[in-house]
């Protein structure tokens, strides 16, 4: 699981689980209400 989440990381440019969070929101995948 752990190089599931690095490469997707990796793909999206985060670092961080916060930056992965981040992309998430200015993406529209989450929203605040979720």
């Amino acid at each position: 699981m752990k190089t599931h989440i690095n490469n997707t990381f990796a793909k999206i440019g985060a670092r961080h689980r916060a930056e992965a969070v981040r992309y998430a929101f200015r993406k529209g995948i989450v929203s605040e209400g979720v």
